[in-house]
This record gives C-alpha cells, structure tokens and sequence, in this order.
C-alpha cells in the first residue's frame, strides 16, 4: 500500500494509441517509492510508449524521461518508471 511518504496515483486516463498495437493489460501502477511510481503495461504487439502525467487532470503537462519498448522476449510488457515526484500528491497519468 502507498505510504504516507509516498507519491499518490489516481486513474485519470489509459490508452496507448501507437501504431496498431493496443493494451492488453494495465496500466498498472507499482513499486511505489517516496518520489517515484512504475508504471507497467501489455500491449497486443510489440510497441514503444510513454507516459503523460500532472498535477491537474486537464492538463498532463509532464511526461517520462524516456519511451519504455514492450518486446516480445518480454512477453510485450514495459515498465515506465517516473521519478522527482512530490510525496503525498495527487497525480493524473495517461499511458
């Protein structure tokens, strides 16, 4: 469970819209940390995706460093990992 000292999630939005790939599984958010949240994901195919995400539900004005791949050796999952987060605040993601 989430800790007072960690980052607090909240489903705002969760589509992949890359390709022809689709999500098959997830998002699902895990590995909570005082400043950081994971962020793991299926997808039908092989793909690449990021993750978009705020303080403010209208406006995901901040996206993950880097664009996670989801191989097939790896059964097409990726994990997104964000980091610098703010402990006990609410944010938005989209996937």
């Amino acid at each position: 469970m989430n800790s007072p000292s960690s980052a607090i999630f909240l489903l705002f939005a969760a589509t992949l819209t890359i390709h022809s790939a689709e999500i098959s599984h997830g998002p699902i958010l895990g590995r909570p940390g005082s400043d950081t949240m994971s962020i793991w994901a299926r997808t039908s195919e092989p793909a690449t995706f990021t993750v978009r995400y705020g303080l403010d539900p209208t406006k995901l004005d901040q996206e993950a460093s880097t664009s996670v791949p989801s191989r097939i050796e790896d059964v097409c999952t990726g994990i997104v990992t964000l980091s610098g987060l703010t402990p006990n605040t609410r944010y938005f993601y989209e996937a």
